[in-house]
């Protein structure tokens, strides 16, 4: 997959917080071609950021419908909707079997597992907190 330049800045912006910034590409990128699956990727994690987990977790999977072979993706996938389940435990069981799917689906497209693996452990002791 060729790499977004403008894509991967609105990234970068919103992982240093510059949300304002990130929209302003993310907005253009978007007009300019509705299939960036990058520009999802990257309005996914501004809202997320912002605490705008139920849309953040829309923009994930739209990324994702547009370009599944990212194992980083599913993983972002799978913790905005931890996120969201945290915040609101009374959410569907669905949302814990979507996020643990999206994480053994990353896992199954890369090699360094540390991550999801380390994700699902989140997964399942957030879920059985909710149990309790």
């Amino acid at each position: 997959m060729e790499i977004d330049l403008r894509a991967q800045s609105a990234l970068e912006a919103a992982e240093r917080g510059n949300y304002d910034q990130a929209k302003a590409v993310v907005i253009d990128l978007v007009a300019e071609d509705w299939n960036n699956a990058q520009a999802h990727r990257a309005w996914a994690k501004v809202l997320l950021a912002e605490g705008k987990n139920a849309d953040s977790v829309a923009a994930f999977r739209t990324a994702l419908n547009l370009d599944p072979r990212q194992a980083d993706v599913h993983y972002e996938l799978a913790e905005a909707l931890l996120a969201q389940t945290v915040r609101n435990p009374f959410l569907p069981h669905t949302n814990w079997v979507e996020a643990r799917a999206a994480v053994l689906e990353g896992l199954a497209r890369t090699s360094d597992k540390v991550r999801g693996t380390k994700l699902l452990a989140r997964i399942e002791a957030a879920r059985e907190d909710a149990l309790i």
